[in-house]
C-alpha cells in the first residue's frame, strides 16, 4: 500500500544534516522488496507509483541498493512516470533518476533507455516547474564520470542531490502557494 511505501521511505532515509549512513536502506533492500517496488513504478494506481517512486529516491541513496534497482530495470519505469505521471508523480520520478545518476552504470542505462533525449525535451519543452530539473538531471546526464565512486562518496553525493531536490521541491511549491494566495 502506499503508507506502507511511505513508511518505508521515512525509514531508509538518512539525516540530511550529517554524512552518516544509518544503513536502513541496505537493510530493507536485503529483505527483497526491490522487485515489488520496480513493479509498483507501473501501477495504475497514482498513490502506489507515486510513493514507489519517492521510496526508490530514497533507498538508492545507497550504493548497493542503487545497483539492485538498476539491475532490477527501474530506469524504464521511471523514465515512464516522469514522462506520463502527475506532477508529484513526475517530481518522484526525477528525484529518483537524479540519485540514480550519481552513478556511472546509471548514466549509462538512463542514456540507453532515451533519458538523455526526454530530459531535454522536459527542460525546453515541459511544464515550467519540471524545467529547471529536468536541465540539471540532462548536465549531469553529460558530464563525464569516468570512474565509480566508493560507498561512502556515493551516499555523500546522492543524499546531497536529494536534499538539493527536496529544497527546491519546496521552495516552488511555497512559490506556487503564494502566488495563487495573491490572485
Amino acid at each position: 500500500s502506499a503508507a506502507a511505501l511511505h513508511a518505508i521511505e521515512a525509514i531508509a532515509a538518512d539525516d540530511p544534516n550529517t554524512d552518516v549512513d544509518n544503513h536502513h536502506a541496505l537493510a530493507i533492500c536485503a529483505t527483497g522488496v526491490v522487485p515489488r517496488i520496480i513493479s509498483l513504478l507501473s501501477s495504475p494506481v497514482a498513490a502506489l507509483h507515486t510513493h514507489a517512486a519517492a521510496t526508490t529516491a530514497a533507498l538508492v541513496e545507497n550504493q548497493h541498493c542503487s545497483k539492485m534497482f538498476l539491475g532490477g530495470g527501474c530506469v524504464e519505469p521511471l523514465l515512464a512516470l516522469a514522462r506520463y505521471g502527475e506532477d508529484r508523480a513526475r517530481q518522484n520520478a526525477l528525484a529518483a533518476l537524479g540519485v540514480l545518476l550519481v552513478d556511472r552504470d546509471a548514466r549509462e542505462s538512463v542514456d540507453k533507455a532515451g533519458g538523455r533525449q526526454f530530459l531535454q525535451g522536459l527542460a525546453e519543452h515541459g511544464p515550467s516547474r519540471l524545467r529547471s530539473t529536468a536541465g540539471d538531471l540532462k548536465s549531469t546526464l553529460d558530464a563525464k564520470l569516468s570512474t565509480a565512486i566508493d560507498p561512502r562518496g556515493h551516499a555523500r553525493e546522492a543524499r546531497k542531490t536529494r536534499v538539493s531536490q527536496s529544497k527546491m521541491w519546496s521552495s516552488k511549491v511555497v512559490r506556487e502557494g503564494e502566488r495563487e494566495a495573491s490572485v
